[in-house]
């Protein structure tokens, strides 16, 4: 791998060709992870708007990974929310405010793995945390019950 991320024979590299091969590694590793992540949006029915992320603060904090998609009846409250988030981050750098939303989504997908293992559930987080904001579900003692 070393080879080939530095165009060099064994033989000939240097110190810094290995230094240099461990940033093209990571960089290769980093556009997988994209292309990865990528994948499962092909093919999604029309009716439903899909994204996928990627973040991680590179802090020894767990990187996400996540591909979604979401329903026409929910795009508007996603637009209303997206324009609440602008608004609050008026006048902040680019680089800060995309860094300060990968933050925001780390800690909510880790609030979430935390909640899944909590709950002992096999079922998917998304449907289980609507099916809390409607109501139609409580968590007692880590059990589901439904009302």
């Amino acid at each position: 791998m070393i080879s080939l991320s530095v165009n060099k024979p064994p033989r000939d590299w240097t110190d810094r060709d290995i230094e240099q091969a461990f940033v093209q590694l990571g960089t290769w590793a980093f556009e997988f992870r994209k292309v990865e992540t990528l994948a499962p949006l092909r093919d999604r029915p029309a009716t439903r708007h899909a994204f996928a992320v990627v973040f991680g603060a590179g802090d020894g904090t767990a990187t996400t990974s996540r591909s979604f998609d979401i329903s026409a009846s929910d795009i508007q409250t996603v637009r209303q929310l997206a324009k609440q988030i602008q608004a609050s981050a008026s006048g902040v750098e680019l680089d800060v405010f995309l860094a300060a939303l990968a933050e925001a989504g780390s800690h909510a997908a880790a609030t979430e793995r935390r909640e899944v293992r909590e709950m002992g559930s096999t079922s998917h987080p998304r449907s289980l945390r609507r099916q809390r904001q409607r109501g139609s579900c409580d968590l007692h003692a880590g059990a589901l019950s439904r009302d």
